[in-house]
């Protein structure tokens, strides 16, 4: 299921434009976080959240404003984008294009997704780093293993036509 419709992403932008601006930048995320702790051989935290918001980046005759929102109707993202336009017609941050430097980089192959393994199987193998680090030696008194994941989809669009979506995933041990 995409983050945004096609047509309120295109709605978005062409409202922006309307506003004067003179290039429109739309970013939306959908983040979903995880983190669990081990200390001392027992579990002392699971926690998990999930982020969902869009940011407009407007540039108006060389100022830039960018204003973000987490309401991502179609009320919400229009009123976004007219304080988007109200920001940047005030002035202030003045803007020049850079040249973008670097190779992009190739995707890694995801074999098992983090979001399909559930807590339990998480835990375990956190004990068993637990367990693992405490037998390289018996002079280690305190232990503490963490995990840590986020899985993030990605939408970036703009008023020339590009329209980009991205899955990034992150797992920490």
């Amino acid at each position: 299921m995409p983050i945004l419709d096609q047509s309120l992403v295109d709605s978005v932008i062409k409202h922006a434009l309307r506003s004067g601006a003179d290039f429109v930048e739309l970013f939306v995320e959908r983040k979903r976080n995880q983190s669990i702790s081990v200390e001392e051989s027992k579990v002392q935290r699971v926690s998990s959240g999930n982020d969902l918001g869009a940011g407009l980046r407007i540039i108006h005759q060389g100022t830039v404003s960018y204003v973000y929102t987490e309401d991502l109707s179609e009320d919400g993202l229009l009123k976004t984008a007219d304080l988007a336009a109200q920001v940047g017609r005030r002035g202030g941050g003045r803007f020049a294009f850079g040249e973008l430097v670097g190779a992009p980089r190739q995707p890694q192959r995801i074999e098992v997704p983090p979001d399909t393994i559930g807590p339990a199987a998480k835990i375990e193998l956190l004990l068993e780093a637990d367990q693992a680090a405490r037998a390289v030696s018996g002079a280690i008194r305190q232990v503490a293993v963490g995990y840590g994941q986020s899985s993030q989809e990605v939408l970036v669009a703009t008023s020339e036509g590009t329209h980009h979506t991205d899955s990034r995933t992150r797992v920490r041990l």
